[in-house]
């Protein structure tokens, strides 16, 4: 999902030069990334099918082992299809609200990922900068920005509180919060 020439002219705008690398090399480092935040989240980044049995399932609500819910496909219930006005979908605390209880032997066809907006004007700008990090630190041989230099008895301190890390790592906390206390909250 991520465009490389946007990114390409994004790190120009940053002051990166990205002359030593081919757009294969790019999109090899923002799909790293891309899994690197899933990881880091706990939450498919990108859409991934899933089908999910509940088997002796006995009740009004199902939950979803994955979310959020990027398109929902169908519900069976013992082999026969579940029509739609039977059942609400929450597709970002990934639960499904059925009008009727159900027994029997539920499967769920479902794709979960994040939406397509939240991509576009969250996750892209925070895989943009992990990037631009990588970039920057590991070319220069860093792991990141200097905190603090001590030599004998003297001590400097750096504010890094508006750095470039700090600012990745409160995005990802962000996102973590938006996803999982939806979901503690439902519990």
């Amino acid at each position: 999902m991520i465009d490389i020439p946007k990114l390409r002219t994004l790190l120009k705008f940053e002051g990166i030069n990205l002359d030593d690398y081919t757009d294969d090399e790019l999109t090899i480092l923002a799909e790293s990334k891309v899994n690197e935040l899933a990881g880091l989240l706990g939450l498919d980044v990108n859409p991934v099918h899933r089908k999910q049995t509940v088997t002796d399932y006995k009740g009004e609500i199902i939950r979803l082992d994955f979310y959020p819910v990027y398109d929902f496909n169908k519900i069976t219930v013992d082999g026969e299809c579940l029509h739609p006005n039977r059942y609400h979908v929450d597709y970002r605390l990934g639960l499904v609200y059925l009008h009727d209880y159900i027994i029997g032997t539920v499967e769920i066809k479902y794709i979960s990922g994040l939406p397509d907006d939240f991509m576009i004007n969250t996750v892209n700008p925070l895989i943009k900068d992990m990037v631009t990090y990588s970039l920057t630190y590991n070319k220069l041989g860093m792991g990141g920005p200097v905190s603090s230099i001590k030599e004998g008895d003297v001590s400097v301190n750096y504010d890094t509180n508006n750095s470039l890390g700090n600012r990745i790592t409160n995005q990802i906390t962000d996102i973590k919060s938006r996803y999982a206390s939806a979901r503690v909250r439902w519990l």
